[in-house]
């Protein structure tokens, strides 16, 4: 995710029987991310982008930006100040001197 965040290329192992046994266990980087499914491949694909890399886009693609939106919730950047705005009104002191977040107790 970082990779792909970053606009560079990202390859994906879909090797052997992990390719079908962990499938349920595994980020779908799919249109994000070359995927390959043998060692050939990988091989070549990891020494074509150490070799050769790409240039770095101006701009995330549409797939860079549904897959980080998908597993992050992050595709523009901000989660850091979306948390923080969520969290402040629960960690503003209050006049006891506690954190504002209550807590109820059945």
């Amino acid at each position: 995710l970082e990779a792909i965040a970053a606009g560079r290329p990202a390859v994906v192992l879909a090797l052997g029987e992990a390719a079908a046994d962990a499938r349920d266990f595994v980020i779908d980087l799919s249109g994000a991310a070359t995927v390959v499914h043998d060692e050939v491949s990988a091989v070549g694909r990891i020494v074509e982008v150490v070799t050769s890399p790409p240039e770095v886009p101006g701009q995330l693609g549409a797939a860079a930006i549904d897959v980080l939106e998908r597993w992050s919730a992050n595709s523009d950047g901000d989660a850091t100040a979306r948390t923080v705005a969520a969290l402040a009104p629960l960690l503003r002191p209050t006049s006891s001197g506690t954190a504002g977040a209550t807590s109820s107790t059945t």
